[in-house]
């Protein structure tokens, strides 16, 4: 019997074929270290990993998804923490706790809230996510993020005192400068410059008569605190591989 086996393979033996190996899967570039722009075309692929990876605990709206998950790449120390992306918000983008899951101790049952409006009440407003281009996008969902990476290093009784210093414009342009320079040091810069132009009707530098500039760096400010960082070096000229999208009139009001 082993005898007529060993037959059988062998006079077939010429008909074996190998199949051949599959092609190498493109690598995801590295995540979270700052890049000139993100093409949409060059990261789609990677989608269903960066979910894998920076999606956990998110609930994310589908069309959103793509330039959320980059943004969140940036922020490894989020990576569990609980995020809902909501349709829904009184300032063109906004992020805050959910106040009720602050009293639930562990930072690990806290559940933030990042709003994105979509109504039609800010109409063509360059300052509605759906009207950005994608890096842009990037940079707006990253200044929102970063919010949320300082809240994470909070205790629940600093949210009342938050709270309360807000009627302080001192304290408001901090908190809102600072957020902007936790982003840029988070590799976000390029996407935040072309946010804060793009918000700012294509103007760069400070201006004494915008509110935006009163609380937030100008893209100037931007560059600036870029150029200062190591993390930035060699990297190309601000601007130069920019993915350009809407300028049109500043905004007269909002919070970001």
């Amino acid at each position: 019997m082993f005898l007529t086996w060993m037959m059988m393979c062998l006079a077939s033996a010429g008909t074996w074929t190998v199949t051949p190996a599959l092609s190498a899967v493109t690598a995801m570039p590295a995540v979270g270290v700052p890049r000139a722009a993100y093409r949409r075309d060059d990261w789609q692929p990677h989608l269903a990993s960066l979910r894998r990876e920076f999606g956990r605990n998110k609930e994310i709206p589908a069309q959103y998804e793509l330039e959320t998950l980059i943004a969140l790449s940036h922020f490894p120390a989020l990576k569990d923490t609980r995020i809902r992306f909501v349709l829904r918000s009184k300032a063109p983008i906004s992020s805050r706790p959910f106040v009720w899951t602050l009293l639930r101790g562990k930072k690990s049952r806290r559940v933030y809230r990042i709003g994105i409006d979509e109504s039609d009440r800010w109409s063509g407003s360059p300052a509605l996510l759906k009207n950005m281009s994608f890096n842009a996008r990037i940079g707006a969902l990253g200044h929102e993020l970063a919010h949320t990476d300082y809240y994470e290093t909070k205790r629940w009784f600093h949210f009342i005192a938050i709270g309360a210093s807000f009627v302080s414009k001192r304290f408001h342009k901090n908190f809102e400068r600072g957020t902007d320079q936790r982003a840029i040091e988070a590799g976000l810069g390029y996407q935040l410059w072309l946010w804060s132009r793009d918000i700012r009707g294509g103007r760069l530098a400070e201006s004494p008569n915008s509110w935006l500039d009163r609380f937030y760096y100008a893209p100037a400010v931007i560059q600036d605190q870029m150029e200062a960082l190591p993390a930035y070096e060699g990297l190309p000229e601000i601007g130069d591989s920019e993915d350009v999208g809407p300028s049109t009139d500043e905004p007269t009001n909002g919070v970001f």
